[in-house]
């Protein structure tokens, strides 16, 4: 059996703030919502950054919000959405790479042109393996992917903050837009009052398809056991 290796927290990132280098961390917020789209934020906080960054999966909102202004005031950030279409397409995990690679190349493109000199020792992601193609990014950097990111890296619990931070407001804005669908609520995710939704009112046009279709089957078929009294 493989030994898995344990990473000390912030291995990379105090590898390279020691040299006034830089750490690229990406993460998503909904890839296995029923409905609406996989966020993927890339974040590269300041060298030497104090703010520890929660999980964004146990923190409150209260909390999710004052880390996401302390980001979006100290830090760089970039965000990219796949939207339910891209997701029926390709899947779910090809359109979440999709995004997490426009996320970082148009985050860290960004920093060659403002920041100088710019050095990029590593991207980062949470259990996510990414590669970046042909670019025009001038060093080379390592890529590292790991299971429990946000635990291992601040970068990567900060990417996960403004990706759930931004995500869980573009849904809000959804529920506007579909009234019939507490969207505000559940985010999209399959709890038993989105289900309810979905079988009485049919999918609405942010729903992913390949997502639903065995949820709908099941509700077409339990109601018709109904009414024939099977």
């Amino acid at each position: 059996m493989k030994k898995q290796i344990k990473i000390p927290y912030n291995f990379f990132e105090k590898k390279a703030w020691i040299k006034n280098h830089y750490v690229c961390g990406v993460d998503e917020a909904g890839r296995g919502c029923l409905a609406g789209p996989v966020v993927v934020a890339a974040v590269v906080l300041p060298p030497n950054t104090p703010y520890q960054f929660p999980d964004s999966k146990k923190t409150t909102l209260k909390q999710r919000i004052e880390a996401f202004e302390w980001i979006t005031q100290h830090a760089f950030y970039a965000v990219a959405f796949a939207d339910h279409n891209l997701v029926d397409h390709i899947n779910v995990y090809q359109a979440t790479r999709h995004a997490a690679k426009n996320a970082s190349l148009r985050l860290i493109n960004q920093l060659y042109h403002t920041i100088t000199p710019f050095h990029l020792n590593a991207l980062i992601t949470d259990a996510l393996p990414l590669s970046l193609g042909q670019n025009n990014i001038p060093n080379q950097y390592e890529l590292h992917h790991f299971p429990f990111g946000e635990s291992i890296s601040t970068t990567i619990a900060a990417a996960s903050i403004v990706a759930k931070v931004v995500r869980d407001e573009y849904m809000n804005t959804m529920e506007h837009l579909f009234p019939h669908f507490t969207f505000g609520k559940h985010k999209g995710y399959g709890t038993a009052n989105h289900l309810d939704e979905l079988l009485t009112h049919g999918p609405s046009t942010i729903h992913r398809q390949t997502f639903i279709k065995s949820i709908l089957d099941k509700g077409e078929h339990d109601q018709q056991t109904s009414i024939f009294n099977l």
